[in-house]
């Protein structure tokens, strides 16, 4: 028998803290979303990424409520989303235990990359090739967002977030999720974001992870796809074994980097810059050119290296991956 209720009640589940259920990252499943101030979310705001920003969890059952109370014990009732039957799931709320700081040590550095929604193309399994060749230096494992939320990464001293959708790997991660990975970060651990990786880490995005001092030019992202230039600067060529000269590089939206202003991050050094430009869709023409392609960072304790373009996918950079890694680790110190 169904439950009965209403799925835009809010529910205080403590004092100061109170839920929603709504719609899931996907069809058949269903979410438990933090409601601020215990006011009821609007699900049809499109300007709002929701489950970005409130989102707990996302579990089998569609059209879920809420049912229960604080002596008995809350539930999420629902069809399951394989067998259309109706089925309660016990919910257990538990305090968020502090990450404690990364340790590298001599070990292999253990290295997660984010294979859920938001991640897609060639990215992923490119990534978990490259780093299996350097074994056994690099052990690395793909995490899904219900892993992070549940704290995997305290197994981890680096995570990858490859190409995709920034949004939509913020979406799936949900709010904790995003307090996994940030925390993650402020204790050491070593974050590597290529081209979607890039717009989830900056700033300017409410979704976004926050953990380095950049912003998009122009919300324009759509610029193009193909073949770029790019020139290595700074300490670009000994971190990362760039060319010293102008070289071509796999590009596909990734961000054109500008200062955000953060007071409290660190400013970014640039590794490389765009020598060429996509221009396409309404992007700004000019901004590109000249802009970071390739920034390093510090958020807390840890290190982070993002990558506009896909050097991983660009044939003659097969170790710009391990060297990164090795940097983040620091198994490669800074030149």
């Amino acid at each position: 028998m169904a439950p009965s209720g209403n799925a835009a009640t809010v529910h205080q589940i403590n004092p100061g803290f109170s839920v929603q259920t709504g719609p899931g990252h996907r069809e058949g499943y269903s979410s438990l979303y933090h409601c601020p101030e215990g006011k009821p979310l609007n699900f049809g705001d499109s300007r709002s990424n929701l489950r970005a920003l409130h989102g707990l969890i996302h579990l089998p059952v569609g059209n879920a409520l809420l049912v229960g109370d604080a002596k008995q014990g809350w539930n999420l009732a629902g069809r399951d989303s394989k067998t259309g039957q109706w089925k309660q799931i016990a919910l257990q709320w538990l305090p968020r235990q502090p990450m404690p700081p990364i340790q590298c040590g001599d070990a292999p550095l253990r290295v997660a990359v984010f294979d859920d929604y938001g991640s897609f193309g060639k990215g992923v399994p490119v990534c978990v090739e490259r780093l299996q060749q350097h074994q056994p230096g690099v052990e690395v494992r793909q995490l899904r967002a219900d892993e992070i939320a549940a704290g995997a990464l305290r197994q981890f001293h680096i995570v990858v977030f490859s190409g995709g959708s920034g949004g939509k790997q913020a979406s799936t991660l949900g709010m904790i999720g995003r307090q996994e990975v940030r925390e993650f970060v402020r204790q050491g651990g070593g974050y590597l974001g290529i081209c979607a990786g890039n717009y989830l880490a900056c700033r300017g995005f409410a979704w976004g992870l926050g953990i380095l001092d950049a912003k998009t030019k122009s919300s324009r992202w759509a610029r193009g796809t193909g073949d770029l230039l790019i020139e290595a600067v700074g300490e670009g060529p000994a971190l990362l074994g760039l060319p010293a000269e102008v070289t071509t590089i796999r590009y596909a939206n990734g961000p054109v980097f500008a200062p955000a202003g953060d007071t409290e991050i660190p400013d970014f050094t640039t590794l490389a810059v765009f020598r060429s430009e996509f221009a396409k869709n309404g992007a700004p023409k000019g901004a590109q050119i000249g802009s970071p392609a390739m920034v390093s960072g510090q958020f807390g304790r840890g290190r982070v290296l993002c990558s506009s373009p896909h050097p991983e996918q660009q044939p003659g950079m097969e170790d710009w991956l391990f060297r990164a890694v090795s940097w983040l680790g620091r198994r490669q110190p800074d030149p």
